[in-house]
Parts: structure tokens; C-alpha cells; sequence
């Protein structure tokens, strides 16, 4: 159903603790989504996508994937069975652009 791309460049994602500042983003900014979970991977390889932190409940086999660096990703799916609303991906990529460019 999702398996669409989008290619976001974060550029500051390059530090050594990137993932705990993935994990801080998510505990600060889980609940201001209401019909969307989202979760971090890092990137092998290109193809393998491999879990980070975040939503892990029920893990969508088809999320929406987006590559946010040559390393990373984040990954989407609705929790009501719904397209997720570009808005709303725009919206959640602006708030990482910003907490990383605040936190770097």
C-alpha cells in the first residue's frame, strides 16, 4: 500500500549520537500525531532497512519509508488504516529538520 519514497536530505544527521536524539524526538513528539506512528531505521546497504527506535507495536509489513540521509530513515504507516496525508509527513519532517538543526 505505502512502499512510496520520498528523498528528504537532513544534512546534520551526521553525529555520533544520532540515535539517542532519534529516540529523544520520538518521546517528544509521538502523541502530536494523531493517525500516524512513526519509527527510525538505519540504512544497510541501501536496501536493508533495520529498526532504531520508535512505534514497534505492530510494525507495518508495507510503511511508508523515507530516506532522511544516506544512513537513515524513518518510517510511517496510519494507525487507522488511512493514506497518510503529505501535510502531516511534511509537518513531522520539518519538526526533525528543526529539533536536529537546534540540537547539533
Amino acid at each position: 500500500m505505502y512502499d512510496k519514497y520520498y528523498i528528504e536530505q537532513i544534512d546534520s544527521l551526521d553525529d555520533d549520537n544520532v540515535k539517542e536524539k532519534f529516540c529523544d524526538f520520538y518521546d517528544k513528539y509521538r502523541t502530536r500525531f494523531q493517525d500516524i506512528e512513526f519509527y527510525f531505521v538505519e540504512i544497510f546497504g541501501g536496501r536493508r532497512w533495520s529498526y532504531i527506535c520508535g512505534y514497534n507495536f505492530d510494525i507495518s509489513v508495507h510503511p511508508l519509508r523515507i530516506i532522511i540521509s544516506k544512513k537513515f530513515g524513518i518510517c510511517l504507516h496510519s494507525n487507522k488504516n488511512l493514506t497518510i496525508n503529505d501535510r502531516c509527513v511534511q509537518e513531522l519532517l520539518n519538526l526533525l529538520r528543526n529539533y536536529f538543526l537546534e540540537n547539533s
